[in-house]
């Protein structure tokens, strides 16, 4: 009898040792599943560096690391992070006591599993469609950015977040704009080429400058004060926007007959929040 229980009680220990290695095995197949998926996972949000536990606590076989892995940035701070961080708020400007010195400042970025380290920073001149880095490290602490030593002209900025994985955010919106070094007259810098001008060889080219979008006419009147030619430009459009004008005048009237030779006076007028500015070209014909 005590035989026959021994060698019951001795299949049942085979029986069992052989379940648990079964079960071992198959512990260590998930557990290396497990580890490919999430090193794959690293790999395609960009983590460079991951690590694994060099032994598994779960059980006290070496031929699987563990499961409970840590996935580290290139500064191994944080564990995963595959979010980017929330887009900064719009940005604004504060004016300095100098007229071409501002500072650029917008509302913080949010991540909710790592933190924001720095802001990159574009300006875009006038109407072009190209942005340009100002500063791609701006700090996270601060979140603005003082700009000097612009040329005349038109900014607007925007900004995005970058956190500590290195996953940007999307940009924010985009500024008003700020007019730096604009002179504080509506009408300056009057002038026209050729001067005089030979209607026969070419035409002559009228330009002002405007501190500020504007209703415009302008005029030519000979020294009687007859109306030879005259222009309007609607405000903001081509004539009559912030900046730079210019019109081409073929040196004809306004019925397309040629003028004599002499001297015209050119009277550009703007009109802008009901106020009223006049500049004054004298223009020299010859032939």
């Amino acid at each position: 009898m005590s035989l026959m229980c021994e060698g019951f009680l001795s299949n049942r220990k085979i029986k069992l040792k052989s379940v648990g290695y079964i079960v071992v095995f198959f512990v260590i197949i998930f557990i290396s599943n497990t580890r490919t998926q999430l090193f794959n996972d690293c790999k395609k949000h960009n983590v460079i560096n991951v690590s694994f536990c060099s032994s598994c606590s779960f059980c006290s076989l070496d031929l699987s690391p563990c499961f409970f892995c840590k996935v580290l940035s290139v500064e191994s701070k944080v564990k995963s992070d595959f979010t980017s961080p929330s887009a900064p708020g719009k940005p604004a400007f504060h004016y300095s006591l100098c007229s071409n010195t501002y500072t650029v400042f917008w509302p913080f970025s949010f991540d909710a599993e790592s933190m924001v380290v720095g802001y990159e920073l574009q300006e875009k001149k006038n109407k072009s469609f190209a942005w340009r880095t100002v500063n791609d490290n701006v700090s996270a602490v601060l979140s603005c950015h003082s700009v000097i030593n612009r040329k005349i002209g038109q900014y607007c900025y925007r900004v995005r977040a970058k956190n500590v994985v290195g996953l940007w955010s999307e940009w924010s919106l985009v500024s008003k704009k700020i007019s730096v070094n604009y002179p504080d007259k509506i009408i300056t810098r009057v002038s026209n080429f050729p001067n005089p001008v030979n209607p026969k060889k070419k035409s002559t080219t009228i330009t002002y400058f405007l501190n500020q979008d504007a209703e415009m006419t302008v005029n030519i009147h000979d020294l009687m004060g007859y109306e030879i030619k005259k222009w309007y430009f609607k405000s903001g459009e081509k004539g009559g926007g912030r900046g730079v004008n210019n019109i081409i005048w073929d040196c004809k009237d306004n019925n397309g007959n040629r003028i004599f030779k002499g001297c015209y006076i050119c009277r550009i007028k703007a009109v802008f929040d009901k106020k009223t500015t006049i500049a004054t070209r004298r223009i020299g014909i010859v032939y």
